[in-house]
């Protein structure tokens, strides 16, 4: 406050106020598909799924895409883990075949999630 009084400055009218907080990071916008996805127990896309497909591909232009797959609470652990990565893996692929560079697509097979719907999530970032 000396330093101002003898500068012959006015403290700003935020003198002693915290800064504002930085904007929080915009949450990534996803596309969920439904159990109709898949077949009970199978890793090959059903229509319903290659319609999500579609929306996927035509949402990530220049964008990366997560897709966590997931299987039903039946089974062991082991086993759906295997086919979680397997539908993964599927969703992957088509998205390849309809465009989007492989390089920007990670897909990881997540198990048995009972909090998630089934079938799997694309979630989409700029980074």
């Amino acid at each position: 406050a000396e330093l101002l009084a003898a500068s012959g400055a006015k403290p700003s009218s935020g003198a002693g106020k915290p800064a504002p907080a930085a904007p929080a990071a915009k949450p990534a916008a996803s596309i969920a598909f439904g159990e109709g996805a898949f077949a009970p127990g199978q890793s090959v896309l059903r229509p319903a799924g290659n319609a999500q497909v579609a929306r996927i591909a035509a949402a990530a232009s220049g964008k990366f895409v997560r897709i966590e797959a997931y299987a039903s609470d039946g089974g062991g652990a082991k086993a759906n883990l295997a086919l979680s990565q397997r539908r993964a893996q599927a969703i992957r692929e088509a998205l390849v075949a309809a465009g989007v560079p492989a390089k920007r697509i990670v897909a990881v097979g997540a198990g048995a999630n009972s909090g998630v719907a089934r079938g799997a999530v694309a979630s989409f970032t700029e980074h």
